[in-house]
């Protein structure tokens, strides 16, 4: 189950503790899913960033699931932190006021 954080309508994984690791994974597919909306708006310096640095983490959070190894919770812990940072970078160049 996802929380939307009200001032950007991120979503944001729940805090329980002891989750299991599939929940989690729905979890961080869901912001899979809005990483690939922000991208259709995005330059293609962030398309070619998501495919170097998410897209190989997902699959490797998925694999770790449907072998149920028992880092699956921390690889897919540290995949939900990284792409929340991602869902936050701006997708264009601030231009510099000075």
């Amino acid at each position: 189950m996802l929380a939307c954080d009200r001032m950007n309508h991120v979503p944001f994984p729940s805090s329980e503790p002891e989750r299991p690791a599939e929940e989690m994974l729905r979890d961080l597919e869901d912001l899979d899913d809005a990483v690939r909306l922000k991208l259709e708006i995005a330059p293609p310096e962030l398309t070619t960033r998501y495919e170097a640095e998410l897209a190989a983490l997902l699959s490797d959070c998925r694999t770790f699931v449907a072998q149920a190894n028992p880092r699956a919770r921390t690889l897919i812990a540290d995949a939900i932190v990284r792409y929340r940072a991602f869902l936050t970078t701006p997708t264009h160049a601030v231009d510099d006021p000075a």
